[in-house]
């Protein structure tokens, strides 16, 4: 085997560098004839991808016997944003740009994707002109998809598609001292973790009634960002919470048929018969009780119920799964309604603000 000093090394190496850069350079010597007349359209290319925020691109001749510069002006592209204000409709938001009777178009053909009149108050909307004409809209339907109105030639395309976020999978933990709201928010995060972490452990927790200071919890939680700014939570892959010295398990497996559901370490569905409460954030007014001073008839009667005071608008889940037996409205329970349970229980919800179909 032949062996080598540094010096002698160096040289080799010196000496197989230059032998490559002259094979490069008879190369690029053959490719440069073969690419003159391509280089034009090369510059013109990239100007328009790399450069598409500006009007003007500089596209260079590099003919030899001439020596000139050619400017391609690009089209002004410009995007409206903004929110849906109350009393905003398809209409007022487009007549800027559009006639009536093409409103009127989209709006026809859209009714089968999501129709235009149920755009709502507060929801982000995005209008795309191109020198000053109008090439594209976008509402974000919900936080998962959004209807994407498109101009292509002189036909508008209608879609509903998904909204693109980046997601990060992320830890997240905290300690109550008082509400499993509060606590979410001193670690930083938004209201909804805490509504889907609730969710998770509603059949074992009642979080109006069970929580102590000094539980803890600890997530593991896909988050969505866009443009930078979290814009709300994907899916709680695992959760642990402590209640009371009791630690609850929570991790999310999909079964063979495609539905996904949490179980416990031990392979436990989570899910019981029933929910512990049918709230996860409020207060309680009036507990079960067999004396209690009615609030209108001024007279202590029995309550054998359970009321919670809530914000409205808070959204109501019945404590299992059944069958509507009764639904309504009278003077004493106001809305209510009744749910006949598979196992042959009743219960009953009363004095709602409203009913809603989901």
């Amino acid at each position: 085997m032949a062996k080598f000093c540094s010096n002698t090394v160096d040289e080799w190496v010196f000496v197989q560098r230059l032998i490559k850069q002259e094979e490069k350079m008879k190369i690029c010597s053959n490719w440069k004839r073969s690419c003159t007349k391509n280089i034009l359209f090369i510059l013109f290319t990239t100007g328009i991808f790399l450069n598409c925020s500006l009007n003007i691109v500089v596209a260079s001749n590099s003919d030899k016997n001439t020596n000139t510069a050619i400017l391609i002006t690009l089209p002004e592209m410009k995007i409206v944003k903004g929110l849906i204000k109350r009393g905003d409709t398809a209409s007022s938001l487009l007549n800027k740009y559009l006639p009536l009777k093409t409103i009127y178009e989209i709006s026809k053909r859209s009714s089968d994707v999501f129709p235009l009149t149920q755009i709502r108050e507060g929801r982000p909307y995005k209008i795309i002109l191109h020198e000053n004409h109008l090439v594209g809209f976008e509402y974000e339907i919900n936080k998962k998809d959004r209807l994407v109105v498109q101009k292509e030639k002189d036909i508008f395309s209608i879609n509903q598609l998904p909204i693109q976020y980046d997601v990060d999978l992320e830890v997240v933990s905290s300690t109550i001292t008082s509400t499993l709201f509060e606590a979410v928010r001193k670690s930083g995060e938004q209201t909804e973790l805490a509504r889907k972490l609730a969710d998770i452990f509603a059949w074992d927790i009642d979080f109006l009634r069970d929580i102590q200071p000094g539980d803890q919890f600890r997530v593991l939680v896909e988050k969505r960002y866009r443009d930078g700014i979290l814009s709300g939570y994907g899916t709680i892959q695992a959760a642990f919470f402590t209640n009371s010295g009791k630690l609850f398990k929570a991790f999310l497996h999909k079964s063979d048929n495609g539905v996904s559901r949490y179980y416990d370490e031990k392979g436990r569905s989570l899910q019981k018969a029933f929910l512990k409460a049918p709230l996860a954030f409020s207060r309680i007014s009036s507990k079960f009780t067999k004396k209690r001073l009615h609030p209108i008839f001024k007279e202590y009667r029995s309550h054998p119920g359970v009321d919670y005071a809530a914000p409205k608008g808070t959204p109501i889940k019945t404590v299992g799964d059944g069958v509507i037996k009764e639904i309504g409205y009278n003077r004493g329970m106001g809305n209510y309604i009744n749910i006949r349970h598979y196992n042959g229980y009743i219960t009953e919800y009363n004095h709602m603000s409203k009913l809603q179909e989901a």
